[in-house]
């Protein structure tokens, strides 16, 4: 062996050791409640490289609706080092029979990025946090594994801190438009001739019915309003596809109108409603929240009867038109793989799944979870395959709807 690559492996052991040091020296320190935290928190959202999904009205909200009405227990957990905050992680457990620990905000989340300080993020990595979940193992009896879904393998340019090193692709990719430079620079990155072309398509068919509008509602009654016709709108249509709707609920429900009401005239919304009106009819809805300059969609929806018009293209022309006016400088698609995502992002991000087992009770369970993403990721990414399924999954739903 050279000497260059003696030195090498060295500093490679040397590394691996400081991980382990710093991961075993944190401090952690467990809470069921996130309010405690909020100084802290909202200090360091402000300086960490997160989302919308972590900060701490977004996580406080969705912990106050679904801990009341569903099996959930918030654990939020905290690490510090020499008395500075480290990181949080917003955490819960769910279930009665495998209990399991998950990253807060469940299928609503695009992104699960924990919030790091950017002092110490740098030395974080895969195997610090193999080691503190190993910690949190032994704080938590009875629960049987660790499923952190929605993991982005790097954030705004840098590494996702806190994903083990088990981690494993999830084959549900998500998408980011970059909106920098404005509304012309942003359609210029792709296919901006076609996407102009197709929208005056668009406005022409929508005058030839009565006229358009663009609404960005001000007032609570007609933001709930609109909440309620997507509740609507996205229920028949997932009932359509045969589709589970993870919109059902109505700790769901009264999770987004809290958003809402939390977010009306502040300069970065939880939650900001936009709609597209065709002869004074929703006929399509889109709702997000932002933080920091970027905003993240969390659903949309159209109405049956207008897919000829594609309502749901053209009011997210209109989004991204806005935002660009605003000063936004990126906008998360959401998780999936569709045809108008890839259409519009400029970038394409992996998501990873972190799988580990506090007992081995919960090894099959982990087996089985892991044979079936394997199976939803080879079906998910084959052209064929995901047509034949979404085939089956609509004649199973109106089979269903006969009976």
């Amino acid at each position: 062996m050279s000497r260059a690559a003696v030195l090498n492996a060295g500093k490679s052991i040397a590394a691996a050791r400081d991980v382990r040091i710093l991961a075993d020296e944190i401090d952690l320190s467990i809470h069921g409640s996130a309010q405690g935290l909020r100084e802290e928190w909202e200090a360091l959202e402000k300086t960490a490289p997160v989302s919308v999904y972590q900060r701490f009205e977004w996580i406080e909200t969705y912990l106050q609706e679904y801990a009341s009405r569903k099996n959930i227990h918030p654990f939020i957990a905290v690490g510090r080092h020499e008395g500075k905050i480290v990181f949080i992680l917003p955490l819960s457990i769910h279930g009665r029979w495998v209990r399991r620990l998950k990253f807060a905000g469940g299928s609503h989340v695009n992104f699960n990025i924990g919030i790091v300080s950017p002092e110490y993020a740098g030395r974080l990595g895969p195997q610090s946090f193999d080691r503190i979940y190993t910690r949190l193992r032994r704080i938590l009896p009875g629960v049987g594994y660790v499923a952190l879904c929605c993991q982005p393998q790097t954030w705004l340019g840098k590494p996702n801190s806190v994903i083990g090193s088990q981690a494993h692709r999830s084959g549900n990719p998500a998408y980011v438009l970059d909106l920098e430079g404005g509304f012309d620079a942003t359609l210029a990155r792709g296919n901006g001739k076609r996407k102009r072309k197709k929208f005056r398509q668009q406005v022409r068919m929508a005058e030839s019915m009565g006229g358009y509008e663009f609404v960005t509602p001000q007032s609570l009654p007609e933001v709930e309003h609109i909440i309620d016709v997507f509740f609507e709108q996205k229920s028949r249509r997932l009932k359509e596809l045969g589709i589970r709707d993870v919109f059902a609920g109505q700790e769901t429900k009264a999770f987004l109108k809290k958003l809402a009401r939390k977010s009306l005239h502040d300069s970065e919304p939880l939650l900001q409603i936009f709609a597209l009106k065709i002869k004074g009819e929703i006929v399509a809805i889109f709702g997000g929240g932002a933080h920091n300059r970027r905003f993240s969609g969390y659903f949309s929806s159209i109405a049956s009867g207008w897919e000829k018009l594609s309502p749901g293209e053209m009011l997210l022309y209109l989004v991204v038109e806005k935002l660009c006016c605003e000063g936004y400088v990126q906008m998360d698609l959401g998780a999936g793989d569709e045809r108008y995502k890839r259409s519009w992002s400029s970038e394409r991000i992996e998501t990873y799944e972190t799988l580990m087992p506090f007992n081995r009770a919960a090894l099959p369970v982990i087996a089985l979870r892991k044979l079936y993403g394997g199976l939803r990721r080879i079906v998910r990414e084959d052209e064929r395959y995901w047509s034949l399924y979404k085939d089956f999954r609509k004649l199973k739903a109106r089979l269903q709807f006969m009976n």
